[in-house]
C-alpha cells in the first residue's frame, strides 16, 4: 500500500525554503492536505517528479482509482436497450427543414450513467476543463476538472503546460486538445473548454457548446477510438442552465454519429440525480 504521508512529505519539500509545515495523524486529513497540495503545485516545478516520486504516485493513484470502483463500458447498456428506444433512419431533408424537431437517431451507440467520469474503463473521457488548460488550482474545489488532474497524477498537468505554451494560449469555447490519461481507466483525455452562461443563451455559446463535444468526437476519431465518456459540460460553475445544455449534448453527439467512422459509443456521465435526470428528459423528448 502506497504511504500518502512519504508523497506529502515529498511536496513539501518543494517548500523548504519557504515554510515548515507539520503532517497530521488523521488520514482523512492527510488526504486533503495531498490533493490541495497536488491542486496549487505550479507545472514547472521539477524538485521532487522524479521516477521515484511518480512511482509512489502511480502506486497511491491506482488504488485509489480500484477502490472507488472501475465501470466498463461494454457494461452499460445503451439508451436503445435500457429505456426500449427505438433507432431511427437519419433524414437529414426532414432535419433541414425549419422549426424541424431534433430527433434522437442512434440511441444505441449512446449510454447514460450517473457517476463519476473516473470510474468508466474507456478510450477517452472529455474534461470539461477551465480555460486555462492547467486544472484547477483551488485547494479541494468539487468538479470534473479537478477530479481528472487530481486522479491522473501531475503528470497531466505538466503535458497540459507543454501544449498551452506550443499554442501560446490556453483553451477557446468549443475547442479540443488531447493529452494522455495516465493513472485513469482511459487511454486519452479531451480538454475542452464550455461557454461561460451570462443569463441568456444566445446561437453562438449554443454553438460553442456543441463544438465541445463534436470537436471532442473528432479527436478521438483521428486516434481512430471507439469509445468515448461526456460530464455535461458547461453546467458547473459555468452556469448554463441544465436542461439545455443536455438538449445541447444529446443533439451534438447524436448528429455527429450520423458520420462517425471508428466511434462507436459514446457515454454521457451524469455527475448526480438532477443532473441524471435532466439527460433523461432530453432523451424522452427526442424520441
Amino acid at each position: 500500500m502506497a504511504d500518502i504521508r512519504e508523497l506529502i512529505e515529498l511536496l513539501l519539500s518543494e517548500y523548504k525554503d519557504k515554510m515548515t509545515v507539520a503532517i497530521p495523524d488523521d488520514v482523512n486529513v492527510q488526504r486533503l492536505m495531498y490533493n490541495s497540495l497536488v491542486s496549487v503545485r505550479a507545472p514547472g516545478l521539477n524538485g521532487v517528479v522524479n521516477q521515484a516520486y511518480l512511482k509512489l504516485q502511480n502506486e497511491f493513484l491506482q488504488e485509489e482509482i480500484f477502490k472507488q470502483g472501475i465501470v466498463l463500458t461494454d457494461s452499460l447498456l445503451s439508451v436503445c436497450e435500457e429505456f426500449n428506444i427505438p433507432t431511427k433512419k437519419v433524414d437529414p431533408e426532414a432535419m433541414m427543414k425549419p422549426g424541424a424537431r431534433f430527433t434522437l437517431c442512434h440511441s444505441d451507440k449512446i449510454s447514460l450513467y450517473k457517476g463519476d467520469i473516473t470510474s468508466l474503463k474507456v478510450d477517452m473521457i472529455v474534461n470539461a476543463a477551465d480555460p486555462n488548460m492547467l486544472g484547477c488550482f483551488t485547494p479541494n474545489h468539487i468538479s470534473v476538472d479537478s477530479r481528472i488532474h487530481l486522479l491522473a497524477g501531475v503528470e497531466l498537468r505538466a503535458e497540459c503546460d507543454e501544449i498551452v505554451k506550443r499554442y501560446g494560449r490556453g483553451l477557446r469555447p468549443g475547442e479540443a486538445r488531447v493529452t494522455k490519461g495516465y493513472n485513469l481507466n482511459c487511454d486519452y483525455i479531451a480538454h475542452t473548454a464550455g461557454p461561460l452562461f451570462r443569463g441568456q443563451i444566445t446561437d453562438q455559446i449554443e454553438r460553442e457548446l456543441t463544438s465541445c463535444y463534436q470537436a471532442s468526437m473528432k479527436e478521438a476519431e483521428k486516434l481512430k477510438l471507439k469509445t468515448i465518456a461526456f460530464p455535461v459540460i458547461s453546467t458547473g460553475d459555468n452556469g448554463y442552465p441544465l436542461d439545455a445544455a443536455c438538449n445541447v449534448a444529446l443533439q451534438a453527439i447524436d448528429e455527429y454519429f450520423d458520420e462517425a467512422d471508428t466511434l462507436k459509443k459514446a457515454v454521457i456521465v451524469a455527475y448526480d440525480e438532477d443532473a441524471y435526470y435532466a439527460v433523461l428528459g432530453s432523451i424522452k423528448d427526442a424520441i
